[in-house]
């Protein structure tokens, strides 16, 4: 009975440090990432062409509004 209670927690361990590792090392390539684009000062841009739309200036809703 304790060998299967050993090996199970030796299992549960892996498959967590497992995580940690690969979410580690995915954060560590998004950092890398972003201190790239900050030295080299590259900005994200998206272009679309300007047309004109209709704009609302009130949002509809339904419901009970609160003061905080």
């Amino acid at each position: 009975m304790k060998p299967k209670w050993i090996a199970l927690a030796v299992t549960v361990f892996l498959v967590i440090m497992g995580a940690a590792i690969y979410h580690r090392s995915q954060r560590n390539a998004e950092l890398r990432r972003q201190q790239t684009v900050k030295e080299e000062g590259l900005v994200p841009v998206t272009a679309v062409t300007v047309e004109n739309r209709v704009f609302h200036s009130s949002i509809p809703f339904t419901g009970t509004l609160w003061a905080v």
